[in-house]
């Protein structure tokens, strides 16, 4: 079985674009994968977005923008324990709404998020107050500092037999072309024609 981890910046417009295409690419997958978002809080990578979200004077704010972000990956893995699944469909959703839309993250956004995913929101909200949601979150960050991941997006690819784990930054076609070519030899076939399926 494969591992994918997809490390993410919860407020860039490449990060939703890769994560949609992850999705269309696993969707053609008949090798079992185990698919996982990881938000990336780097104030150095916010830093690098803040002149993109000018659409009001808090976004030019680097620490502005890794504390909404840093919300939202709490969202997200508060979610997460009804399901990893709809946890992903939550935040893609919550970053179109924050990114393209310009909504203005509030709790009532998110409530009217997760009542539309059917989610139970009583216990959603309590799991964004606790402190093991947050722990959870940090877990994630050693993982980033393990790969060494400092930009996004970024893919991570590793057997569970823990035989190769491939990182891909920058995440995209070609990165993904690349990366078949340079490890077609171990990768297991089934993903190798995967890849080179996918549409640009």
């Amino acid at each position: 079985m494969l591992e994918v981890f997809q490390f993410i910046n919860p407020l860039q417009l490449e990060s939703l674009e890769a994560e949609q295409k992850m999705i269309k690419i696993l969707s053609k997958f008949d090798t079992k994968v185990c698919y996982k978002y990881i938000p990336l809080l780097n104030l150095k990578t916010y830093a690098k977005i803040a002149d993109k979200l000018t659409t009001t004077s808090q976004f030019s704010d680097p620490n502005y923008l890794m504390q909404l972000a840093f919300q939202m990956s709490i969202d997200h893995e508060a979610i997460a324990i009804q399901g990893r699944k709809v946890a992903r469909i939550f935040l893609r959703t919550l970053q179109s709404a924050v990114i393209t839309q310009h909504c203005v993250y509030s709790e009532s956004l998110i409530t009217e998020i997760a009542n539309t995913l059917g989610v139970d929101v009583n216990n959603f909200l309590h799991e964004r107050q606790l402190a093991k949601t947050k722990q959870r979150l940090t877990q994630n960050q050693r993982l980033a500092l393990e790969f060494a991941i400092t930009n996004t997006p970024c893919v991570v690819v590793l057997d569970t037999k823990k035989e190769y784990a491939y990182v891909m930054e920058h995440f995209n076609r070609d990165a993904l072309l690349s990366f078949v070519e340079a490890h077609h030899h171990h990768l297991p076939y089934s993903l190798q024609r995967t890849l080179h399926a996918i549409d640009g």
